[in-house]
């Protein structure tokens, strides 16, 4: 693909008739489109490492957790930040929170929409043998670097089934989707959205879209970026029993600015361009200076409304509701989340859950408090100084965006090194980091149900490196001055250059009109000589395009005021100034060191914020149970083990080339000429989105409980630390400073080991430590190129060569983009050879890396005063066709081994499994123990499923579930079946089941969700055949599905009693369980075969307060309080 270029030159040349075509690049930076930021937070939770590794603040929030069959949907609230940035969006859950309820797939636009198959890639060397160039490779390289609409960059889509399961994948083919890490989980693209199917054969299909348009306001007028497929949201979930969870929306549209986008060019050289097409005007008008854009998207989404499923009438509803007068941010936030059981009435409300927000006056929202209605709990909380942060889109903040207090700046364009800008006049931003400002909004302080609460301290995130000290300024000054009397006057200094460095000569000359009449031009002469090399070296004068060469420096009244020497490190130089006319005066007065800076190693300073400490208090009153950690090594608690790949990228050189047409007298006469300059940018080159990973990490964490000094222990872990390289310049100059990064380092984030303390006599000493090893299939790997094209202008005139197609090139497949592909021999390819195709672009590569890699050892040692022990569990996964754990090994510290081996699917042949993905259900396990040379089998256990669909023999719905579970003798290896599943009725529910040759019958009722009675004894054929009439205890319990919390289960109870007496009577006599139930609460009775009831009673926060024989009245049983402290 091709950068994107908004370029005021060209747009000045069309307005003016100009003939020339010169690109500005300047303000191009990598095309990245996200999904909505709700659908991106929550995108991101499960792919980015958080927690200690990075010294996120984290909390979770329960809510509820919505269950039917196999399928569970927790619904909390889940707090994430390491400081809130000034450019946030407000969440739909408050500033740092997420609602985490439904599934989503967020995608990451890069470059252009992904189609069909995907971004374009090559891996071609082949050798034009009449050139010697690889033709069909530059000629992919121009189309990467030049043409708008050629897309080279895969999308990346990313995963989030909250408790199940995360990835972050990429298209490759037509429908074949590789996730990074391999797993089980299969990703099929359907017509609606994806379909997502677990190693258990759940099924999770996202099918309603999201889509976004992006447009960029102050530049010149372009077509909006469209994506049509933006997320992905889960809105229906299927078990392998005919259970379904529906989840429903409602549309969610909003427009906001992402950001603010400054640039400001300016030229650190002079270009001489004499071309007739310029008719008079600079060649290069432009491009130095400052413009601003901005980034407006428009999102068409959507919002969790519903969760309901197919069985009974349970529901969770979510509504939203404004939050004060807000402009700046979403208008409307989650409110509420009711449990409740729909009815043709009126719903029955189970529980409530309210959120309340605070809104500053800068239009910042914060959730402040969230609490039920029935059982009165309630999480508090209190953040650093919300008032503090300022508007969204503020210029008040750092390189990495959090605010600094820098209420001034009017952009956000700051100030990099560089000589060039010394006598600038612009006014650059303060963007600097402010530690005190930086965690303005973060979370201080959550109060819990119990009353008790915990306040959050932090700190700069730091890395460890050096830091330079200054050499202290040195500065000579220096005088010449003739009288009427003398004609030539010299002064000379000498000074010793410490470092390399520009030195300014800054100075003039004036004639002494105290002697004589002013008869000539006054002029200073400056000579600087290396005296280390004996040579005369030339100085520079700054202009408006940069540095030039001045061949025979001197001041004059009018003239140059400045001269600059680039002077080398460990060097002497004399300066010499001089006049030779009477009467003539000047000085010139320099700075310089001469000493080199002295660096020392130190805790740098980075943008954003760790947790420093946790006080946990029980009450009011109590005295604080502390947490500190120090980012750290044990054994070096202040230095710092920061890694830090992802710093902002905010200048680069950009190049350009100048065209000149040629003109009607000579058509062959034309002329490109390539520039450079520099160009300071508001926001990163590196994108943020897609790059989570690379922020802030720490290698080795230290955490002390009690105090900061090991007052009651601590704790040491031993993360695997790594940096994933940035995109590599593959062609061209190599300008360019941004790009996305390849995730190489699969193991970045892992936990080595962990130590458990104990300060001893002012000392650490490790009570156990856990050690892991983590395998990886180096055989399993795959790499898939994404190229990022950088333009620098259009090539008009220059001839290209032909690379003519052979009979291999036409047929090849596994090289990627082939022009020559289906072509006839001899059909022309052109291509520029390197040097021109150069003048015009440059390419970048970066990966997309899937591994394959497991848990493979965790070895544990206690030390013990009398010495130490050592017991060590090896995983193996040996089966190519699947990743799930194969075998199980544990050796104990008397060298005795268990290990338990795995069969599945897949190593029991069962076609019919492997056809619904349910991979990952252990259908054998092998145990062994083995003590000194002997090894015995301790147990060995089948589940017998159906391999055939003529095999479903117990269901009607061709459901594939168990059959039998069947154990081994462990002398002759015979098989006995333990426990055969009869049948199981049209949602799986298991409906009779046999051991040691005695039926049971379960009866569900409640929407066939719970179940109501369990008769030993007897079959369901006989059961139906002689009391087909158990539908009156069902219809009985769908009633009492509806009634209220605590009903009277009178008839109910009843109707059961009933039921058991007819059981009781017949001569086989059945052994008979009946339960009730409260619904979403919890069991109301249980009388078991004996007669003698136990009734379970709740108080209002839906909490089981006692256990009664028989009703309220009869004998208490077991009774339950629960009380706060104070």
């Amino acid at each position: 693909m091709k950068k994107k270029i908004y370029t005021l030159l060209l747009l000045s040349a069309f307005l003016n008739g100009y003939s020339q075509t010169s690109n500005n690049n300047s303000d191009a930076t990598l095309k990245v489109f996200p999904s909505s930021p709700d659908a991106y937070s929550l995108g991101t939770y499960g792919n980015i490492n958080i927690g200690e590794y990075t010294g996120t603040m984290m909390q979770d929030i329960p809510l509820y957790e919505y269950s039917i069959g196999d399928i569970k949907v927790p619904v909390s609230l889940k707090y994430s930040s390491n400081g809130i940035k000034v450019d946030d969006y407000t969440t739909i859950a408050g500033l740092g929170w997420t609602l985490s309820a439904n599934g989503v797939i967020s995608r990451i636009a890069r470059d252009k929409e992904d189609r069909i198959n995907g971004a374009l890639w090559q891996n071609d060397d082949t050798v034009d043998p009449a050139s010697g160039y690889k033709g069909l490779q530059l000629n992919f390289f121009e189309h990467t670097a030049l043409s708008e609409n050629f897309d080279t960059e895969k999308d990346l889509y990313r995963l989030n089934i909250p408790d199940v399961f995360s990835t972050s994948f990429v298209q490759h083919g037509v429908n074949t989707w590789i996730q990074d890490k391999k797993s089980d989980f299969k990703i099929q693209k359907t017509a609606q959205g994806f379909l997502i199917i677990s190693p258990q054969g759940i099924q999770y299909h996202f099918t309603l879209i999201e889509s976004s348009e992006s447009r960029v306001h102050g530049s010149t007028p372009s077509p909006p970026e469209l994506i049509d497929e933006s997320a992905y949201f889960l809105t229906r979930i299927e078990d392998t029993k005919n259970n379904t969870v529906f989840l429903e929306y409602e549309p969610e549209a909003f427009t906001y600015t992402v950001n603010n986008n400054d640039v400001y060019s300016f030229f650190e050289n002079s270009y001489s361009i004499n071309c007739p097409a310029d008719q008079g005007q600079p060649p290069l008008v432009g491009i130095a200076g400052m413009r601003q854009t901005s980034n407006v998207v428009t999102y068409n989404s959507h919002r969790l409304k519903k969760i309901r499923n197919n069985i009974d009438q349970s529901v969770l509803v979510f509504n939203y509701g404004g939050v004060g007068s807000i402009s700046a941010n979403r208008g409307s936030y989650l409110k509420e989340v009711i449990s409740q059981i729909e009815s043709s009435v009126t719903p029955r409300v189970i529980e409530t859950y309210k959120l309340d927000y605070l809104a500053t006056p800068n239009e910042r929202v914060f959730l402040t408090k969230v609490y039920s209605e029935i059982n009165k709990k309630q999480h508090t909380f209190e953040y650093l100084t919300p008032e503090v942060l300022p508007k969204r889109l503020s210029n008040a903040q750092d390189f990495w965006g959090y605010y600094n207090g820098a209420i001034y700046n009017s952009h956000l364009i700051g100030r990099i090194s560089s000589p060039a800008l010394e006598n600038s006049n612009f006014s650059f931003a303060h963007r600097g980091l402010n530690i005190n400002l930086s965690p303005s909004g973060l979370l201080s302080k959550i109060t819990y149900p119990t009353k008790g609460y915990s306040k959050i301290f932090y700190e700069p995130h730091t890395e460890w490196g050096p830091k330079a000290i200054p050499a202290v300024l040195k500065s000579k000054t220096m005088t010449v001055l003739t009288d009427s009397d003398t004609w030539n006057a010299t002064a000379t200094e000498t000074f010793y250059s410490g470092k390399s460095q520009k030195i300014k000569f800054g100075g003039g000359a004036y004639f002494n009109q105290d002697c004589s009449a002013m008869t000539h031009q006054v002029r200073v002469y400056i000579r600087v000589k290396n005296l280390t090399t004996g040579q005369n070296v030339s100085l520079t004068r700054l202009t408006s395009n940069g540095y030039v060469n001045e061949p025979s420096p001197y001041y004059y009244p009018g003239g140059p005021d400045a001269f600059y020497l680039d002077a080398n490190a460990s060097a002497e130089y004399q300066v010499l100034i001089s006049v030779s006319r009477n009467c003539f005066g000047g000085g010139i007065r320099f700075e310089y060191f001469d000493a080199a800076d002295m660096v020392v190693e130190t805790n740098l300073p980075l943008g954003g914020n760790r947790v420093e400490r946790i006080e946990h208090y029980d009450n009011v009153s109590s005295s604080p149970k502390i947490e500190k950690w120090y980012y750290a090594h044990k054994n070096q608690l202040n230095k710092s083990s920061g890694i830090s790949p992802f710093k902002p990228v905010i200048w680069k050189y950009t190049d350009g080339v100048h065209y000149c047409p040629p003109t009607d007298l000579n058509p062959m006469l034309y002329k490109y000429t390539p520039y450079k300059y520099v160009s300071i940018f508001s926001n990163s080159l590196i994108p943020l989105f897609g790059n989570e990973s690379q922020n802030v990490s720490y290698e080795y964490v230290t955490k002390s409980f009690g105090g900061a000094n090991f007052e009651k222990g601590g704790r040491f872990t031993n993360y695997q630390a790594g940096n994933d390289p940035i995109a590599s310049n593959i062609f061209g100059n190599g300008n360019y400073r941004g790009g996305n990064f390849t995730n190489s380092s699969w193991n970045k984030g892992f936990v080595k080991s962990t130590e458990d303390l104990m300060l001893r006599n002012g000392t650490l000493s490790t009570l156990k430590e856990v050690t892991n090893e983590y395998s990886y299939n180096t055989t399993k790997k795959e790499e898939f190129l994404n190229f990022t094209g950088i333009k620098y202008g259009s090539p008009q005139m220059i001839s290209k060569k032909t690379y003519k197609c052979t009979a291999a090139d036409i047929i090849r497949q596994n090289t990627g983009y082939n022009p020559c592909y289906g072509k006839s021999v001899n059909d022309p390819v052109p291509y520029l050879i390197s040097l021109d195709l150069s003048m015009f672009g440059e390419v970048l590569q970066y990966k997309f890396i899937s591994h394959d890699y497991h848990l493979s050892k965790v070895t544990t040692k206690e030390n013990f005063d009398n010495g130490t022990a050592k017991t060590t569990v090896e995983y193996l996964n040996n089966n190519p066709n699947h990743y799930q754990t194969t075998s199980q090994k544990t050796t104990f510290p008397d060298l005795s081994v268990n290990e338990t081996l795995y069969s599945y699917a897949h190593e029991k042949n069962n076609q019919l499994m492997l056809s619904k993905n349910m991979i990952g259900i252990p259908l054998e396990s092998i145990s062994t123990q083995t003590i000194g040379n002997s090894t015995k089998t301790i147990s060995k256990t089948e589940t017998i499923y159906p391999k055939i669909p003529a095999e479903i023999t117990n269901n009607s719905a061709g459901l594939v579930l168990p059959l039998s579970l069947v154990s081994y003798n462990l002398q002759n290896n015979a098989p006995s079946t333990e426990v055969t599943y009869d049948k199981f009725d049209t949602n799986g529910n298991l409906i009779q089941y046999t051991t040691k040759g005695i039926p049971t019958v379960i009866i569900w009722g409640y929407q066939k969700k719970l179940p109501i009675a369990k008769l030993e004894g007897i079959t369901y054929a006989w059961l139906q055949e002689h009391y087909p009439d158990t539908t009156e205890i069902v219809n009985a319990s769908d009633i009492d599905a509806n009634a209220g919390i605590n009903n009277d289960e009178t008839a109910f109870l009843s109707v059961l009693q009933t039921f058991r007496t007819k059981m009781n009577i017949d001569r086989f006599q059945p052994l008979v369980t009946t339960y009730t139930y409260d619904p979403l609460i919890g069991v109301r009775s249980i009388t078991p075969p004996s007669g003698i009831r136990e009734a379970y009673f709740y108080d209002t926060a839906n909490r089981l307060k006692e256990i009664r024989e028989n009703n309220v009245s009869g004998k208490l049983l077991k009774e339950f309080r629960y009380n706060y402290k104070n």
